[in-house]
């Protein structure tokens, strides 16, 4: 499996509203989506350029940087081609909203990267 494109950055933020006012309201970058999370939480997704930023609340951890996006044609045929070469699989393929399919992977350090499917 080639992960050769970023196609999103998720940032956990202390404040959404705050974050949202500096991202699109300063930086000019258009909503794309806006939707809750299961923990209460809630997710933003912003135009920037060639890749999404996903501003996330509540913040969960002591890093701002959640993930790294890679887009993936079929997340599940990722996940199977990561799992055949003994790479950890942190998440599970899921379905967030109807459009989006997603799993977590981890680098080497145990960074999260995340497979992103996005139907526009």
């Amino acid at each position: 499996m080639e992960l050769a494109r970023i196609v999103k950055i998720g940032i956990e933020v202390e404040d959404i509203e705050a974050s949202l006012a500096f991202y699109h309201g300063i930086c000019n970058m258009p909503i794309l989506e806006r939707f809750p999370q299961p923990d209460g939480g809630e997710c933003i997704f912003l135009d920037a350029g060639s890749i999404i930023l996903e501003l996330m609340s509540p913040k969960t951890s002591e890093e701002h940087l959640h993930h790294i996006a890679f887009g993936v044609d079929d997340v599940t045929e990722a996940v199977r081609s990561f799992r055949e070469q003994k790479v950890t699989i942190s998440m599970e393929p899921v379905i967030v909203e109807e459009n989006i399919h997603l799993a977590d992977i981890r680098d080497a350090d145990g960074m999260r990267v995340r497979l992103f499917h996005r139907e526009v």
